[in-house]
């Protein structure tokens, strides 16, 4: 036991002595003061080899040294060569660091960042980096909840270490929120919603609408809520058509047009389906609606071979 404890101590002792070197390769002038003898000259040139990955140490033992001595034509006195211990230089990983590289990303301009936890590893000189596609979505309603955001530390030639970072995100922006119940199909007028300054989850994807102007005149696709804000996937553009509109349909196939009147069943806007019955005809229709009274059936090859 007390064997065990003598070269426990004894590696501890090595490892704390050992030579810190700033970059991926073991340099002679990076061991120059441990070898007497190794830099004569221009001994930035005479490679080693390569240094350990961070938080490891690696030993040069003494016919090493010697072997890449004598292959750079450099004469040593094996009486004064050693083992040299060589390790990685790190420092702790830096809150700051973390900061500046979120604060980089194009998506959280103007963002509030808060870094309540990260991680407590030493690292070689390089950056933090983090990717969106790495961040849990929230939506608006999740606006100062902890999310982990997982990155990783890049080092030398493409090297990385994994790091992660639990934050709270927030930002103020103006969006358009209903200021009473707007019912699914409704056509949005200025009475329905306001402009107001809200705190937002940065990242939540949700497509806020920030102007007025790009809400009223559409409907609603769905029932929204009062103090909802508005996302444009909640809208459509108005009817361009209504339920018992005269409608020129234009049928589309291959290279043969054909046009006559129907009569609309449903109401649509541009791009939307609408049904249409053919006058005379008890059989109905779905086409697109593509303007004012205009609408068009395209028919593909199977259609028409069916």
């Amino acid at each position: 036991m007390r064997a065990l404890l003598i070269a426990a101590s004894l590696a501890l002792v090595a490892r704390a002595a050992c030579i810190s070197v700033p970059h991926d390769r073991i340099l002679a002038s990076d061991i120059s003061s441990a070898v007497p003898g190794l830099c004569l000259g221009d001994c930035a040139s005479v490679l080693i080899g390569w240094a350990p990955q961070p938080g490891v140490a690696r030993v040069l033992t003494r016919g090493e040294l010697l072997r890449i001595a004598h292959t750079h034509g450099i004469s040593l006195d094996p009486q004064e060569v050693r083992e040299v211990c060589v390790q990685r230089a790190t420092q702790p990983l830096r809150e700051e660091a973390i900061r500046a590289a979120l604060a980089a990303i194009p998506e959280l301009a103007g963002a509030q960042i808060e870094i309540t936890e990260f991680s407590r590893v030493s690292v070689p000189e390089g950056r933090p980096q983090f990717k969106l596609e790495n961040l849990p979505h929230r939506p608006e309603t999740a606006v100062g909840q902890p999310m982990t955001w997982r990155g990783r530390f890049v080092y030398d030639e493409g090297h990385t270490l994994p790091i992660w970072a639990t934050v709270r995100l927030s930002v103020t922006r103006a969006v358009v929120r209903a200021t009473t119940s707007i019912p699914a199909g409704t056509q949005i007028t200025d009475a329905m919603v306001e402009l107001a300054q809200v705190q937002l989850c940065p990242v939540s994807g949700m497509g806020q609408i920030s102007s007025i102007a790009d809400a009223v005149g559409k409907k609603a696709s769905r029932h929204i809520a009062p103090g909802s804000i508005l996302a444009t996937r909640w809208l459509v553009g108005p009817d361009v058509i209504s339920r018992g509109d005269k409608v020129q349909l234009t049928i589309e196939s291959g290279g043969v047009r054909l046009r006559f009147e129907t009569q609309a069943v449903s109401s649509a806007g541009v791009g939307q389906i609408i049904v249409l019955r053919q006058t005379g005809a008890p059989r109905l229709l779905r086409a697109t609606a593509e303007g004012k009274g205009q609408a068009v059936l395209r028919v593909s090859g199977e259609h028409r071979s069916s």
